[in-house]
């Protein structure tokens, strides 16, 4: 492709239109969204996939969850205080083994 001095100049300020390729055999129904970039002038516009949406949709929803389970919290509290809360050590120590030899594994493949 050869780049003249006018495509050239669109790029540089952000006036170029994106083109859409569709690959064979996957249709894509596609959003358009404005991007700006601070400082630049004009603006791109992006044609995301409809699997790339639903992407976003998953990270929105699970962004949109809290990090903590405060219910699980308040009930383990609740347990310790009372002393009805009992460590299954056996549990904890296979648990333990199974992620220091799954690590391993892990460090070996590189």
């Amino acid at each position: 492709m050869k780049v003249t001095e006018k495509q050239s100049a669109e790029h540089m300020d952000g006036t170029a239109k994106t083109q859409s390729t569709k690959k064979k055999g996957h249709p894509q129904s596609s959003s358009t969204q404005n991007v700006s970039t601070g400082g630049e002038i004009g603006s791109a516009k992006v044609k995301l996939s409809e699997r790339a949406q639903d992407m976003k949709k998953i990270k929105d929803a699970v962004n949109s969850q809290p990090d903590v389970d405060e219910a699980k919290v308040a009930k383990f509290k609740s347990m310790l205080a009372k002393g009805e809360y009992k460590v299954n050590s056996k549990a904890v120590a296979d648990k333990m083994v199974d992620e220091h030899a799954y690590n391993d594994f892990l460090s070996s493949e590189e």
